[in-house]
Order: C-alpha cells, then sequence, then structure tokens
C-alpha cells in the first residue's frame, strides 16, 4: 500500500556456483542493514526459478534431476546456481543508476556475481516474477512450477534463519542432501531481510503415487530436523505439521502458550487444534 515510486529499477545477480551461498548471504546483509535497497532480496536456487518455466526435463521416479540436467537446464534459461534479485527506488532515473552502481560494487567485489543488466532480464521469462513483484504487479506465474513433476503435489518448508552466510550454506548443503536422498528435487528460495531471512523450500512431488507422497513427507520432517538441530524453528508451517512442530518445542514453552490459550479461550472455540494447540 505504500505510494508508488517515480523510478523502479529492479536488479539481478546470476552465481554460477552452489557454494557462492555463503558469499551470497554476507553480501546481502550489510545492503539491508545499511537501506541500500529498499525491496526485500531474494536469493533463489535455480530449480525454484526455473521450475515454473517448464516440467522436468530429466523426471524420474524416486530420484532428482541429474546434474547435467540441471546445468543443460540453467544454460538454456541464463541463469546460475543462485539467482540474487530485488529493486530500488529513486526519484529519477540518475538516482537509479547510482544506487544501482553502489549495489553492483558491493556484489561484483569478488568476482564471483554475473550483473543482468534490465533489459536482457526484461527478456528472461524465468526473472518475470521477480520483476512484477518489485514493480507492484501481482502474478501468479510462479505458481507453474506445480507441472514440474506429474501430479501437482506440494509441500512448503518455510523456516526462518539468521543471515549469516557459514550458517545458511550449511544448511541449504545439508538439505540438498536430504531433499537428494529422498528423490526430491532441491528448491529454494530465501527472502532476506538484514537479520532474518525466510527460507522458501519448494517440496514437489507426484500426489497421486502414494511411495512418493511418503517421500516427500520425509523430505519435510528431515530438512525440519536439519534446522530444528541449529536452534531455528520454523515460521508458517503447514496444517499438517502444525502438531508435529508443537512437540518440539521446549515442554515449558508448550505449558506457557497452552495457559495463554486457556486464559483467552476458557471454552476452546479458537481455532482448536491449530499449531497442535486445543
Amino acid at each position: 500500500l505504500a505510494g508508488r515510486p517515480p523510478v523502479i529499477r529492479p536488479f539481478f545477480f546470476s552465481y554460477e556456483d552452489e557454494a557462492d551461498f555463503a558469499e551470497i548471504i554476507d553480501t546481502i546483509r550489510p545492503l539491508k542493514s545499511s537501506g541500500a535497497v529498499p525491496t526485500m532480496i531474494r536469493a533463489t536456487s535455480d530449480l525454484y526459478l526455473l521450475a515454473s518455466q517448464e516440467p522436468s526435463p530429466d523426471h524420474a521416479p524416486a530420484r532428482p534431476i541429474s546434474e547435467a540436467a540441471r546445468r543443460a537446464l540453467r544454460q538454456r534459461h541464463g541463469v546460475g546456481a543462485w539467482t540474487v534479485s530485488g529493486a530500488v527506488y529513486g526519484a529519477d532515473e540518475a538516482a537509479v543508476t547510482a544506487s544501482v552502481a553502489r549495489l553492483r560494487a558491493a556484489m561484483e567485489r569478488t568476482g564471483r556475481a554475473r550483473f543482468i543488466p534490465p533489459n536482457a532480464a526484461g527478456a528472461m521469462p524465468a526473472l518475470r516474477a521477480a520483476i512484477d513483484s518489485n514493480s507492484g504487479r501481482p502474478a501468479g506465474g510462479e505458481l507453474q512450477m506445480l507441472r514440474w513433476r506429474p501430479g501437482g503435489g506440494a509441500i512448503w518448508f518455510t523456516p526462518g534463519m539468521p543471515m549469516r552466510g557459514a550458517l545458511a550454506a550449511e544448511t541449504s548443503a545439508a538439505c540438498r542432501a536430504v531433499a537428494a536422498a529422498q528423490g526430491i528435487d532441491y528448491m529454494a528460495s530465501f527472502v532476506c531481510g538484514p537479520r532474518f531471512a525466510r527460507g522458501v523450500h519448494a517440496i514437489l512431488y507426484d500426489r497421486t503415487d502414494a511411495a512418493e507422497t511418503a517421500r516427500a513427507d520425509a523430505c519435510y520432517r528431515g530438512m525440519s530436523e536439519v534446522f530444528q538441530a541449529r536452534g531455528i524453528f520454523v515460521g508458517r508451517a503447514p496444517t499438517a505439521y502444525q502438531g508435529w512442530h508443537h512437540a518440539q518445542r521446549d515442554p515449558a514453552l508448550r505449558d506457557a502458550l497452552a495457559a495463554l490459550k486457556r486464559a483467552l479461550d476458557p471454552n476452546g472455540i479458537i481455532a482448536p487444534g491449530r499449531y497442535g494447540m486445543t
């Protein structure tokens, strides 16, 4: 509901290597804490970005996409292992040009990032959702990722994460391994603020296949345990997993929340059972 800025300039940077993720997070953090970028900055993995563009070119039950097919998909769409996106605002073109120059100096400092010019980004369908989002245009193109695998099943895993590069890289690698073990493709987009990132993980599966549904469930629980082991909790839990997450909380916290719920809702009529609380 904010007033529309006179000039909006979306930006994109592509990183070729999965291992660049730690650098990405550590570079984004000061940009957000200094107020240099008014929008959230998203760090998005290749398959999360590209699943909305076409069905998996290498789909097979019980295994993720091959590395060769994944590399070919990235090359076809002109992106790397991670894509960083956001937008800068300004009163005129000169103002946003200066802001982008400062942004490029920070992102390209180590030579790992490749800047995607605005005219090139505008011609890339895979980047359209981010351009629309940062320009105030609602769009549902990202949900086309439900075509990635047959059956259209999706579970969304959304842990919060401190903006620390080493921790981000560690959890990402661990979750990627969990997904691979279950035959699921790893897809994640981290919506980054100055201190906290909301990790949006898409677990896509064939909901008509009982075995694949069970693997998707195991993938969600395994990823959750990766973050829980590091003291990181889930933000918005899917309904089916709310009780399970509530049971992971410290017993003293569960008791305190239950006492508050009883005090505010003595007859138990407000959302009974939601988040594991009766």
